[in-house]
């Protein structure tokens, strides 16, 4: 499949992804919430190209749902936790805080355990996880 029609057939399943993360997002603690997500029906093997789905996430997070108060990152790895799932892969969420230099408390989220060259959204300096799932 080309890439251009990679990425076509990527929109409806990421837009997809985003109502169903909204709606358990509502529902469930965080932790129950990644379990849930990985639970998705497989895609065939023609429609898996997980580089698809992460440059659809990226391109639409922004209007994706849900769109409650919920970080890009944590709102990023949630969907592609959810899309990378149904490819067939079996990434790992992490969630970790710190503080910035003004000493302010911040979080992010990122994922792991995915195949080399995947933008997972790695963790940065100063951050101490305290969730993985």
């Amino acid at each position: 499949m080309s890439a251009v029609l990679a990425h076509a057939a990527a929109v409806p399943m990421v837009v997809y992804a985003g109502c169903r993360l909204a709606v358990l997002e509502r529902r469930l603690p965080l932790d129950t919430m990644v379990a849930r997500l990985r639970r998705g029906r497989r895609l065939p093997a023609a429609l898996a190209v997980p580089s698809a789905y992460a440059a659809v996430v990226d391109r639409l997070l922004r209007w994706l749902p849900p769109h409650r108060r919920m970080g890009r990152c944590v709102k990023r790895s949630l969907l592609l936790l959810d899309v990378w799932s149904r490819c067939g892969l079996d990434p790992t969420f992490h969630y970790g805080v710190g503080r910035d230099e003004a000493g302010v408390r911040r979080a992010h989220a990122w994922l792991g355990g995915v195949a080399p060259g995947l933008p997972t959204g790695a963790p940065e300096a100063g951050y101490v996880e305290t969730l993985v799932v």
